[in-house]
């Protein structure tokens, strides 16, 4: 049997997890119980690596204390610090939708398409915690069947990041900690580009909010009101997004790149207290597009290009065009084999 005992100690959630494993090899081919003790109590009993990730990814456990580990066989200690939870990412998800009703639990290869989401966040090397922010039950269970993390929030917020700003309310996140939204329809984006997406705040402590955006490929994207485009100023900083095709180029003999934006954002954890105490803006409600609240009031977005190009499910006809890009994926990968 082994045993680990909580302590104040401090190292980052990598080094935790590697040392953590080697407690796993010992134990996942015996069935033999990991103790969870804390000030000498149990407080919980791991049996899989599964158990683990649920204990680790639970508030109560994880605001509690630091964390060191004991072998109670050899009494071996190794330390790890309190995971720092520097990064975290929530998934704004919502039933209700004028265009397609149902798309988070939409079935995509077998998952509801929001399992699809979370699992690819869960694989972004710098993200330690991730959570679901719903208003609905059938969302919330699934999520839950699914084995991730979900947050009940309020039925009246404006937009996915006035939802995600109550869901880390809770999580005693410092000021200068960084928030990720990845919308709950975007189930084929890269992982890495919630690297991406961090970088500029991680390394400018004065930028507040960041947000991908890809060059259009595809020409009928250009018009597509789905696709927002955005243009921006010589630092790359978002000037206005739009539905429509901005920049317009009133001379045939000139030509523009035009980029869309991708659903994808991060925050620092204090200016989402800003952000949601904004009204609404005007240009944000005609064209139905929230990161329009920030630049109406006088904030910059920096915007990162990415290479990865991400299929945001608003109808039945996309949900398909990612299913077919899926099963692609997975014959690509067989035949390689």
């Amino acid at each position: 049997m082994k045993t680990i005992s909580i302590k104040n100690d401090i190292v980052p959630m990598a080094e935790f997890k590697a040392g953590i494993a080697k407690w796993f090899k010992s134990i996942q081919n015996t069935g033999h119980p990991l103790i969870i003790t804390q000030n000498g109590k149990p407080t919980g009993v791991l049996l899989t690596p599964a158990d683990y990730d649920d204990l680790v990814y639970n508030k109560t456990f994880l605001d509690s204390v630091g964390r060191g580990v004991a072998d109670a066989n050899n009494g071996k200690t190794f330390s790890t610090k309190q995971i720092k939870r520097d990064v975290v990412c929530i998934i704004p998800s919502r039933y209700e939708s004028s265009r397609f009703p149902g798309k988070p639990l939409a079935d995509l290869c077998g998952k509801p398409m929001i399992q699809h989401v979370y699992e690819r966040v869960a694989r972004a090397k710098a993200i330690p915690y991730v959570a679901v922010a719903t208003d609905d039950e059938r969302i919330f269970n699934a999520v839950k069947k699914f084995g991730g993390n979900a947050v009940m929030t309020a039925a009246t917020h404006r937009s996915g990041t006035d939802r995600i700003a109550e869901a880390v309310a809770s999580l005693k996140l410092a000021p200068e900690a960084i928030v990720v939204n990845i919308q709950g329809d975007q189930p084929i984006f890269e992982p890495v580009q919630v690297d991406e997406v961090i970088a500029p705040l991680q390394a400018d402590p004065a930028i507040n909010m960041s947000t991908l955006i890809y060059k259009i490929i595809r020409e009928e994207e250009i018009t597509h009101p789905h696709a927002v485009k955005v243009v921006l100023d010589a630092q790359n900083f978002a000037l206005y997004f739009s539905r429509a095709t901005i920049p317009y180029v009133r001379s045939s003999t000139m030509k523009a790149d035009y980029y869309k934006h991708h659903g994808i954002y991060a925050y620092r954890r204090d200016f989402l207290d800003i952000f949601t105490r904004l009204p609404e803006g005007k240009l944000e409600k005609l064209e139905a597009l929230e990161q329009l609240r920030a630049l109406e009031y006088g904030y910059k977005i920096k915007t990162v290009i990415t290479p990865h190009d991400s299929v945001e499910v608003d109808n039945e006809e996309e949900l398909e065009r990612v299913r077919q890009i899926l099963v692609s994926s997975v014959k690509n990968e067989e035949t390689m084999v």
